[in-house]
């Protein structure tokens, strides 16, 4: 299978979301990953590589459903949870390069979860990016995207 990466002529902003490829940090503009030497020095950072695997197992955890699929759930989609506290924080670092979100993942298999107006952190109204080629709301308070 052929990877596609991002080819846009500049990219102004990124997003740190998992998506089971060899990076985490994805245009914001195409939702391609982004290929660059300063994000690969970051993603060799042992704060990357400890949360892409503990993302990757809650993940498998919601998937499988079962016992765990509503702690599972928590932890993927609420913004304080200890897993997307910690991918928060390497928003900072990518931050020191170029605009970063942070992806919260939304379980649409809840009604609830399927439309968000407001940021799941704050309470603001997030924005709406429909222009993208996939439609995301951001809020720039909480540098989250979803």
């Amino acid at each position: 299978m052929k990877k596609e990466y991002c080819c846009c002529e500049r990219v102004r902003s990124v997003k740190i979301m998992r998506a089971f490829e060899e990076s985490s940090i994805y245009c914001m503009n195409c939702n391609l990953q982004v290929i660059r030497g300063d994000f690969d020095k970051i993603q060799n950072f042992q704060e990357f590589s400890t949360w892409k695997n503990e993302y990757d197992a809650i993940y498998k955890l919601w998937l499988v459903s079962g016992s765990y699929e509503t702690w599972a759930s928590e932890q993927l989609t609420l913004p304080r949870s200890i897993l997307n506290r910690n991918g928060r924080e390497l928003t900072k670092i990518v931050g020191t390069i170029l605009k970063c979100y942070y992806f919260i993942h939304q379980d649409n298999s809840r009604d609830q979860m399927s439309e968000l107006k407001n940021c799941p952190d704050c309470g603001e109204e997030m924005k709406s990016l429909v222009e993208r080629h996939f439609p995301e709301k951001i809020c720039d308070r909480c540098d989250i995207v979803v």
